[in-house]
């Protein structure tokens, strides 16, 4: 009998030690995950203060490369930004609305050449209610970091607005207030020549205006037409242009532009671009923008004030 007790007491003994080392294992193992938990953290720490580095020396290698004059093994460097937008409606109407907005930029020594690119048409139950084309062509003469002597031409077709087309270029100075990784502002100022061309008014035969896009001539007879105004003059203009990255892949862009009539001050212009963009790969992105575009003395019969609201995707390359 006793020996049959010192048995199972003997069993018990090496049953709770087997459980004391199933526990110390557990134990070990957990402490081995925690470090290796640990290890793969500091790695990705390290390795995205490596990529980090290696994205600032391309930056510093590409702006060497930009500095150098052609002829010193310099480079011409492009970049593109493209929005494209575009909407279709059926049913009760029948709506089609598209959009692209584009900005194509070389760089080579001190030299920046950059052209914006704005092209918006409609239609509704076939009928044109939307085409508006705005373009304008920046050139830079880089003196240091941070001033740039500026060329530009600027022209805008907008048959909606009442004007044929508006035309303005001259030089001026281009300043960069801010350059960070965060926040970028640049302004420029300009004396620019400007031409603004009325569209020509046509009357029916009662003496009502024929608003664009004009009616069919044999099914309503025209009465009379009246040559559109064109205003020549000398003009200020000023543009600034602000980027705030809010995050790696989040940024918040604002653009806000005035010419103004230097003997009649009545007679200006203002337009205004804020936008919300958002990186969904290294190319494509979605974007929101919201547009104004204000005429503080608008042909006759027109509006003041026009306002676009649009979705894009958006190819940066």
């Amino acid at each position: 009998m006793l020996k049959k007790s010192l048995l199972i007491i003997t069993l018990l003994s090496l049953s709770l030690m087997a459980v004391e080392l199933s526990e110390a294992e557990i134990a070990a193992k957990q402490e081995k995950l925690v470090k290796a938990e640990k290890q793969a953290a500091e790695a990705k720490i390290e390795l995205k203060a490596a990529q980090d580095k290696l994205a600032a020396a391309q930056k510093i290698i590409k702006k060497k490369e930009i500095a150098l004059p052609l002829n010193e093994g310099g480079k011409v460097v492009h970049s593109n930004h493209t929005e494209l937008s575009y909407v279709k409606t059926t049913g009760n109407t029948d709506t089609t609305t598209g959009s692209i907005d584009f900005m194509q930029k070389a760089q080579w020594g001190v030299n920046t050449l950059k052209l914006d690119f704005d092209y918006l048409y409609g239609e509704e139950d076939k009928v044109e209610n939307n085409n508006k084309l705005e373009t304008m062509l920046n050139y830079d003469l880089g003196l240091n970091k941070y001033i740039a002597l500026n060329y530009l031409v600027g022209y805008k077709d907008d048959k909606f607005s009442g004007f044929e087309y508006q035309f303005f270029t001259g030089p001026g100075i281009k300043y960069i207030l801010i350059q960070n990784d965060v926040h970028n502002l640049e302004t420029q100022v300009n004396i620019v020549y400007s031409k603004d061309v009325e569209m020509d008014k046509f009357f029916d035969v009662a003496g009502d205006e024929i608003k664009y896009p004009y009616a069919d001539p044999a099914k309503d007879p025209l009465g009379h037409k009246e040559d559109g105004k064109i205003n020549e003059y000398g003009a200020f203009f000023t543009k600034a242009d602000y980027t705030w990255k809010i995050t790696d892949n989040f940024k918040f862009i604002q653009m806000l532009s005035y010419r103004v009539d230097l003997e009649d001050s009545d007679i200006y212009f203002v337009n205004s671009k804020s936008a919300l963009e958002s990186k969904i790969s290294d190319i494509f992105s979605m974007g929101v923008n919201y547009k104004i575009t204000y005429v503080n003395a608008p042909p006759e019969g027109n509006r003041h004030t026009d306002k676009v609201f649009s979705v894009s995707l958006i190819m940066d390359f």
